[in-house]
């Protein structure tokens, strides 16, 4: 894999700021809608509102990076997510288990912000599923 040919931090975070208002948001508007606006806040947020909002924003961003590799906040910034060895799409079940190791990486901050000081630019979520965030060329 070319080094230069593998997305920066700052594109990427970027893509994940529009996923979040693309994605996110209206997920979390529609189960605020359902559920009522006080669901995920509070001292006891509703567990069964967080728990449909993880599921269903765990499958559309795997739906995404599986079928096509880009989500549209990537789209926008013209990355996608391949297998770091061949440069192919990935299965669902990958694109899955990379979601919630994202998560996971984003929580803990030094997984995905990691990728600023590595020369192959990929976060912790990538190294482990064998996943990179190339420039769609």
């Amino acid at each position: 894999m070319s080094k230069t040919n593998c997305a920066t931090f700052f594109p990427r975070a970027l893509a994940f700021l529009v996923d979040i208002f693309l994605i996110m948001m209206p997920i979390n508007y529609l189960l605020a809608l359902y559920f009522g606006f006080d669901a995920f806040r509070g001292a006891e947020p509703n567990q069964v509102a967080t728990t449909i909002q993880f599921i269903l924003v765990s499958v559309i961003f795997s739906l995404f990076w599986s079928i096509s590799g880009q989500t549209p906040g990537k789209k926008a910034m013209k990355i996608r997510v391949v297998d770091s060895t061949t440069f192919e799409k990935i299965s669902f079940l990958r694109a899955y288990i990379r979601f919630c190791l994202y998560f996971l990486s984003f929580i803990s901050i030094i997984g995905f912000f990691m990728g600023i000081f590595r020369k192959d630019k990929k976060a912790l979520h990538d190294l482990i599923c064998k996943t990179a965030v190339v420039y769609d060329i």
